[in-house]
């Protein structure tokens, strides 16, 4: 991994979006664990919240597990099972799930460099 900037992975939550709003939650985890974030994106272009910021010290490696989860407004981040960050948010009640990546704005790396090996994603019961 290109260690000249920094790379993502996202777990996206209760998501909408069209051509120039998107809305819904990012839970993101850094390469290199600096940070695991949970990230309100309130619709239009370049505009969003940070709800929690946390970390993962001892950094991200292969075959470790990045999970998020929302029940009613509280969200939770976690790698391995351990919490990472968790918030309270009721801003956005419907929506989809789904997994993005950000590398670095100056386009570092390589694609591929870091991502999931393998995506689920269920509705719990009430």
């Amino acid at each position: 991994i290109d260690t000249s900037c920094t790379h993502e992975v996202e777990i996206i939550l209760r998501w909408a979006d069209s051509a120039h709003d998107a809305r819904g939650y990012e839970c993101n985890v850094a390469f290199d664990g600096s940070y695991a974030e949970i990230v309100r994106w309130n619709g239009p272009v370049g505009d969003y919240t940070y709800l929690m910021r946390g970390s993962v010290p001892e950094g991200i490696h292969d075959g470790d597990t990045v999970s998020a989860s929302i029940v009613g407004g509280h969200i939770t981040l976690s790698v391995n099972g351990t919490e990472r960050a968790s918030a309270d948010d009721e801003t956005f009640s419907d929506g989809n799930p789904g997994v993005a990546f950000w590398r670095g704005s100056n386009g570092c790396g390589t694609f591929g460099d870091y991502g999931f090996t393998s995506f689920t994603a269920r509705a719990s019961s009430p």
